[in-house]
């Protein structure tokens, strides 16, 4: 196996780089609730990978999603201190 230069194989570095994710893991990753998360994915908005029972996400596509913009309309007040 050829060897990169920081001393680690290209099959290691493929497992670090594209982490499976679990559904609570991914909805942290994206800043999002776990229900949320199962709703986008039942709609097909985020790409998602079935291993036996469980579905799984690769972070390396949460990653290349894009990022919802932030809403301009929003009035944020400062909170009154008592």
């Amino acid at each position: 196996m050829s060897k990169t230069k920081n001393g680690t194989g290209f099959f290691e570095n493929l497992v670090e780089s594209d982490a499976w994710l679990t559904a609570f893991e991914a909805a942290h990753y994206l800043r999002m609730s776990v229900n949320a998360l199962r709703i986008a994915t039942c709609r097909g908005r985020v790409p998602f990978y079935k291993v036996g029972r469980s579905v799984r996400y690769r972070k390396s596509e949460l990653r290349e999603l894009p990022q919802p913009e932030p809403h301009k309309n929003v009035l944020v007040r400062p909170m009154k201190r008592k």
